[in-house]
């Protein structure tokens, strides 16, 4: 029997071509709903079908329902499609130990970070020689946004919103790993920081609708398949395999993976003063 894979957050709908690249095609519906289709299972995520049967700009027509996916002409039918979940379950850990194995892994594996990502705000002094003028200046920014992080954290959202390179720029992929970062902060606390994930994410979603995504699934804990893989060798498995699952995190994007990871360090490490007072 022919199968194809798909997150459990498929949107629904008719969806034509978006963007298209050399291992996965986009694709949009009318309400502006983003899914991508590839196949390459490490690619997947709540809004993502895996099918063999991809190949660049070949799938022209997708129609999502809860009876069917439809590609072109292909019908698959519920019990045709294996269902990516996308939730994480952390450790039963305090944040003191949370810190501690982020800190640890920093400190062991920074040489991993790819040249240019956000690390530097962690560890000032990776990467510490970005090569243009821009580069330098993009870094001072980067600097400035994060020095407000603790104390007036939601100006630094604002500060970090589509600042950088990329198809996702930098600041977005940071700030959605903030948000990944604060559904780990309300799992080890207990607290409910819904207000502060709902302000954070107005703050930053703009008009780039790979970042505004990739932002929304951030807010609802939707874990892709690369994130998960690392997350769960980080908290549960031994030092080498964490390494092996962040060199494949860290393949997303020139510096995406990376920067994401970053921001997800950061709000966990820095614990800002929002969230002692919500």
């Amino acid at each position: 029997m022919n199968k194809i894979s798909a997150g459990d957050r498929l949107p629904s709908g008719i969806f034509n071509p978006y963007a298209g690249f050399k291992r996965v095609d986009n694709f949009v519906n009318t309400s502006g709903d983003m899914l991508a289709i590839s196949n390459d299972p490490s690619l997947l995520a709540a809004n993502t079908i895996i099918t063999d049967a991809f190949s660049p700009g070949k799938i022209i027509h997708v129609e999502i329902s809860d009876k069917a996916i439809i590609l072109n002409n292909k019908k698959y039918l519920p019990d045709q499609i294996k269902i990516f979940h996308s939730d994480f379950t952390y450790p039963n850990k305090n944040l003191a130990e949370i810190q501690h194995t982020i800190r640890t892994f920093i400190n062991q594996n920074s040489m991993l970070f790819p040249a240019g990502s956000l690390l530097f705000l962690l560890m000032p002094g990776a990467n510490s020689s970005p090569g243009s003028t821009f580069d330098r200046l993009l870094r001072k920014e980067f600097e400035q946004a994060f020095a407000q992080f603790n104390d007036h954290f939601i100006e630094s959202i604002r500060s970090f919103r589509s600042k950088g390179r990329g198809l996702t720029p930098s600041g977005d992929d940071f700030i959605a790993g903030v948000l990944y970062g604060i559904h780990c902060l309300e799992t080890i606390s207990g607290q409910n920081h819904r207000n502060i994930i709902k302000q954070v994410y107005e703050t930053a979603a703009g008009e780039n609708l790979f970042s505004k995504t990739m932002l929304t699934m951030a807010r609802e804990a939707r874990y892709f398949k690369r994130l998960q893989d690392f997350l769960d060798t980080l908290f549960h498995k031994k030092n080498a395999e964490s390494n092996a699952a962040f060199l494949q995190l860290t393949g997303v994007g020139e510096t995406s993976g990376a920067d994401l990871i970053s921001g997800f360090f950061a709000v966990l490490l820095e614990k800002p003063r929002i969230f002692e007072i919500s």
